[in-house]
């Protein structure tokens, strides 16, 4: 009884609240008006419809209120009492405004006339490497060279066994060849993409060797994987990892740019390098760093001149070694002409591994 007591208190509050002095029943006011969708593209002659929501105090929907719909620009866009829009004529941007109790709610109506052009971009691609992606987007414009928004672009490949192209604009290099053309069209229009061409080759995880090089190796989220995966030795003697590092790597002061450093750094391009290459590389089906992985346990320096070999076997696991390099071969390491030496090296020699 004590629950059904105050579900009964709530309900007498809730009539008292919108009772008037003589018992008359009071309507609460709208508080908000809200308008969807907020926002709509239309080619002239065309129709949407818009609803309009009401909400009194405490956020409550109320549906049976009456709404009075106008338009800033009936030259442009007409609306109902119903809330439905029809597009008259291109011209700027028109807002619908619903009121109700004195609120208002409102959309703004886009209008231009139909596609007349189509434009693809890119205007122009160069070769792509096979397994290389591009986005490609369609620019529909009116007579009056205004955009026109929000329309279904429809993309289609001359031969989607090289180029294919998804519903998106997502353009995929599928197979070698070429040229071939892309065609996107809007509302019957279309417009193309002419001359894409697809070669051989694997796309690597670095989009800009240059600043990916001016990077130190220690302050990157994949240092402490290959820490785990590769360590450093000298002559057989575990050696702790490089702390000291400043950036641009390229212009590092001399007495920070250690052996370590720069088989750090050697090992940080493999691991960027491998997006792409596994199932690729002639030798083995597995990614660059991860076939590198599983052929040697690290890098042994050696004090004594003249060493570069594979391998040698250290608490049984081969190690790469090399001797420790002097001041002005350390120097050259800076860049990717110097450091791809070294990776040409290391792997050059790993390879020993496979026999």
């Amino acid at each position: 009884m004590r629950a059904f007591a105050v579900v009964a208190l709530a309900a007498v509050g809730a009539i008292v609240a919108a009772t008037g002095a003589c018992g008359e029943v009071v309507e609460p006011s709208v508080e908000t008006v809200a308008v969807t969708p907020p926002q709509v593209n239309l080619v002239a002659g065309e129709q949407a419809q818009l609803v309009a929501e009401t909400r009194i105090a405490g956020d409550v929907v109320v549906a049976d209120r009456e709404i009075t719909w106008t338009s800033s620009n009936p030259a442009v866009a007409t609306v109902t009492p119903d809330g439905r829009v029809t597009a008259v004529a291109p011209g700027d941007g028109v807002t619908i405004t619903a009121t109700s109790d004195g609120r208002a709610g409102t959309a703004t109506i886009a209008v231009t006339g139909p596609v007349a052009t189509v434009t693809v971009g890119p205007s122009s691609l160069p070769p792509m490497i096979v397994g290389a992606t591009a986005q490609l987007v369609a620019d529909a414009r009116d007579a009056a060279g205004r955009p026109v928004p929000g329309r279904r672009v429809t993309w289609t490949s001359s031969d989607q066994d090289i180029g294919r192209i998804a519903a998106t604009g997502l353009l995929v290099a599928n197979g070698i060849g070429g040229p071939v053309t892309i065609t996107a069209t809007v509302d019957g229009v279309s417009g193309t993409l002419a001359g894409v061409t697809t070669v051989p080759g694997i796309i690597t995880g670095i989009a800009d060797m240059v600043d990916f090089l001016d990077r130190c190796p220690t302050g990157d989220p994949a240092f402490a994987t290959i820490v785990q995966d590769f360590q450093l030795r000298e002559n057989g003697v575990l050696l702790a990892a490089p702390t000291q590092c400043s950036e641009p790597f390229s212009t590092m002061p001399a007495a920070q740019l250690t052996d370590e450093l720069i088989a750090y750094q050697v090992l940080r391009t493999a691991y960027y390098m491998s997006t792409g290459t596994e199932g690729r590389l002639p030798w083995t089906q597995l990614s660059l760093y991860a076939w590198m992985k599983s052929a040697i346990a690290g890098i042994n320096f050696k004090t004594e001149p003249g060493q570069l070999y594979c391998c040698d076997i250290i608490e049984g696991r081969r190690y790469f070694s090399m001797s420790r390099l002097d001041d002005f071969n350390r120097n050259s390491k800076r860049d990717w002409t110097g450091l791809s030496s070294s990776l040409d090296f290391f792997l050059h020699e790993i390879r020993h591994t496979d026999g």
